[in-house]
């Protein structure tokens, strides 16, 4: 038996356990049935994403190592390739920068709704007489 025929079937199973026990996992801590399907299609487009991106990446690698002559449908190949890759680098981090934002918005949010409660409670101070002038005072005088 060769290595591909080890690693390949191995590869699979493994995924297909992994998966199996995300899918279980899902099921189990959602709150309801549309919950439960909502985060079981969350996961397998992100599994069917990596899949995409592990091809593009093959095709770009064996693109790289060919030793066939350097043509313009390979070159445009690369480029289109390499371009697709960093498209889905970049939208992951705007990804994350979006998380990050909205989690900051949230708190930002409470953080205002405690101040006005707080803002509420307290009463405002009377007036300090001794700072304003009385039209009596000899200062105002003409």
């Amino acid at each position: 038996m060769s290595t591909h025929e080890i690693l390949i079937p191995l590869a699979a199973v493994l995924v297909t356990v992994t998966l199996n026990a995300i899918i279980n996992t899902k099921i189990k801590f959602a709150q309801n049935a549309p919950q439960a399907i909502t985060d079981i299609r969350k996961t397998l487009m992100l599994v069917a994403f990596w899949i995409a991106q592990l091809f593009i990446a093959w095709l770009l690698i064996s693109q790289l190592a060919s030793d066939a002559p350097l043509t313009r449908h390979s070159l445009a190949l690369i480029l289109i390739l390499s371009f697709g890759l960093f498209h889905s680098y970049i939208m992951y981090w705007f990804r994350e920068v979006m998380t990050i934002m909205k989690d900051m918005v949230s708190v930002l949010e409470r953080h205002s709704v405690i101040t006005g409660k707080i803002v509420d409670v307290i009463e405002p101070a009377p007036p300090n007489k001794s700072l304003h002038r009385d039209s009596r005072s000899p200062s105002h005088e003409q």
